[in-house]
């Protein structure tokens, strides 16, 4: 009998998890911009829009899209690595310009960096006319992570909170990928 009650209790659970999928819309994922073709990109998404900044095996345009590491002394002449990068278009029939840049400062390979308040790191977005940065006084942190260093190439994601430099209580939440050499 118990083997019963069990049965009956499996079936009536498998029967209602059934049932609550049938009422649940699953909204399926954006399709990812395929980024296979880039020897370097930065891959944003901001809310349902995906674009790249990138530079295929030709190097078109290198001078919108790259990465360098910079040696900086510290107050107490210590010296440091710090890793800026940037990606943008330019359109200049429009004199527009959308850009992604930022700086890791203290840059020491693969790890996670930190964003926003306080934070040494930060990125700044500039969206055909309109700036945007991370390192604004809220209580937003965001990340860079680099998930592969090998002295020549870096890899990671992001994501970042940004602040309308104008109005800061306006944001928008900025994710990616980057691939860049460093030369």
């Amino acid at each position: 009998m118990r083997f019963f009650n069990k049965f009956i209790l499996v079936y009536i659970l498998f029967v209602s998890c059934q049932s609550q999928d049938d009422i649940l819309e699953i909204q399926p994922l954006p399709d990812r911009i395929n980024t296979e073709n880039y020897e370097e990109f930065i891959l944003i998404q901001i809310e349902d829009q995906q674009f790249v900044f990138g530079a295929d095996r030709k190097n078109q345009d290198r001078k919108n899209l790259g990465a360098e590491l910079v040696v900086r002394s510290s107050s107490v002449g210590v010296l440091y690595h710090s890793l800026i990068f940037w990606g943008g278009i330019d359109n200049v029939d429009f004199r527009e310009l959308q850009r992604l840049g930022g700086t890791i400062e203290e840059f020491l390979g693969e790890g996670i960096y930190k964003t926003g308040r306080e934070k040494e790191s930060n990125c700044d977005y500039f969206d055909f006319g309109v700036s945007w940065y991370s390192h604004y006084n809220t209580e937003e942190v965001g990340y860079l992570k680099v998930s592969f260093w090998d002295g020549k190439t870096l890899e990671g994601n992001f994501d970042i909170m940004v602040h309308n430099s104008l109005n800061q209580s306006q944001s928008k939440n900025i994710t990616g990928e980057f691939k860049f050499k460093i030369e």
